[in-house]
């Protein structure tokens, strides 16, 4: 008579007693196991070898789809360090980047971006990565290379929606910073924006935005410049906004003794609405527009 193993009657009890119970029999980490054995393999191998190569490609495959992130980290990192001109090379960083990613690794990111974007230029993922740049160094707080990395996305994306919004966020950042070269670099940029956007009232906040960052720093015949360029797109809002606008030109000119052209900007002034600042104002430019401007 063949009798049943003791430890397999024992089993097929516990299964049965389970489903009694309605409890579910454990569940097996299949993944786990298959990783398992690739992490095995790869033990047997130095990183730089192509068996090594291999075996990172189907761990990496692995952790991507079940999305185990950090196993992911430590196998992409691997491999596109010793591997770096492996045909596969540029799809492993890409994995390694939404890895850190999602593991919110922004500073580790950031540099793997950059890496990704000088080695692959004309890759057709780096609009993409531009625009994951520049959020991952936003959630650094570092305002300046946030704000560069801004305007590389408005470079490529131009007036688009997506252009828009991160050429004003450079704009704003490199404002915020405060030094005369980010202001600088502020109102040049919001001046580049406002010559290549069309009218409307998103032109005209970025355009009295580069006039303001000139003023801020002294550039007064550069933001009287901008202003010109703000008439001339019509965007300068309505008649009181014009008459300010003018007067400001106005005192630009002034400070580089320009008497006659902020005489000229008074008038356009007083021609909006006139009151007995601006007309003793304009009779002092015209008085000593016969100075020598510097």
């Amino acid at each position: 008579m063949n009798r049943i193993p003791f430890v397999l009657v024992c089993g097929l009890w516990a299964v049965s007693l389970g489903a009694v119970h309605g409890q579910e029999p454990p569940v097996v980490d299949t993944v786990g196991q298959q990783a398992a054995v690739l992490e095995a393999d790869l033990g047997k191998f130095k990183d730089s070898t192509p068996e090594a190569a291999e075996v990172m490609v189907k761990l990496a495959d692995l952790y991507y789809r079940d999305g185990r992130l950090f196993g992911l980290v430590r196998v992409a990192e691997k491999f596109v360090a010793a591997h770096p001109s492996d045909p596969r090379h540029s799809a492993m960083m890409l994995k390694l980047i939404d890895a850190q990613q999602g593991l919110s690794r922004n500073k580790d990111l950031s540099a793997t971006i950059r890496q990704f974007l000088t080695r692959y230029p004309t890759a057709g993922e780096c609009p993409a990565l531009e625009i994951r740049l520049a959020d991952s160094l936003q959630q650094l707080d570092d305002r300046l290379k946030s704000a560069a990395a801004c305007q590389v996305v408005w470079l490529r994306q131009g007036p688009s929606e997506i252009g828009r919004r991160y050429g004003v966020t450079a704009v704003q950042l490199f404002s915020s910073v405060g030094s005369t070269d980010s202001i600088t670099g502020a109102a040049v940029l919001a001046e580049q924006m406002l010559d290549k956007l069309p009218a409307g009232e998103f032109a005209r906040e970025v355009g009295l935005q580069s006039f303001n960052d000139y003023r801020r720093i002294g550039q007064w015949a550069k933001s009287s410049a901008v202003g010109t360029k703000i008439f001339q797109k019509g965007v300068a809002g309505d008649p009181e906004s014009q008459r300010s606008l003018h007067l400001l030109t106005a005192e630009n000119h002034g400070n580089i003794s320009q008497q006659l052209n902020a005489a000229q900007s008074l008038q356009a002034a007083r021609a909006i609405r006139d009151d007995q600042s601006v007309h003793y104002n304009l009779i002092y430019r015209l008085y000593h527009a016969a100075a020598k401007p510097n």
